[in-house]
């Protein structure tokens, strides 16, 4: 059958979700994306996390509206901002941002969109080397 519901995110749940996490092997997530997205693309955005996580959130709800919400109320420019991140969920982000720092493991989409990528060593210290390069 359809892997695919249909319905708003309302309507698929009792109460309104923040995000719907799909969790499945990285292969089938690869070949359900591309027809969930031009399925959806209008009521809900999607990325890969992870390759075995596929969100669902609203429509327009990214991080980079939710940085441009904060930054708007304190009168903070795009341009001011520096942004650092690792999935494809920060792209949004990234393009909004007038810096942006990709870490060195993170997914390839966020290393196009991201201005700088983080040297390349241990994951968990990407970000403290991320921070040593730009000062």
């Amino acid at each position: 059958g359809d892997p695919l519901i249909e319905g708003t995110l309302e309507e698929i749940t009792a109460e309104t979700p923040l995000k719907i996490i799909w969790l499945n092997s990285s292969e089938i997530i690869a070949g359900e994306l591309p027809p969930a997205r031009e399925r959806y693309h209008a009521r809900a955005g999607m990325f890969v996390t992870y390759p075995e996580y596929l969100e669902f959130i609203d429509a327009g709800v990214t991080k980079a509206a939710g940085i441009a919400a904060v930054a708007d109320e304190y009168g903070i420019a795009p341009a001011e901002v520096l942004a650092f991140g690792d999935g494809d969920n920060d792209v949004p982000m990234f393009e909004w941002a007038g810096h942006s720092v990709a870490m060195s493991k993170s997914s390839p989409a966020a290393q196009a969109a991201a201005k700088i990528v983080a040297p390349p060593g241990d994951p968990a210290t990407s970000l403290a080397r991320a921070i040593r390069s730009l000062l």
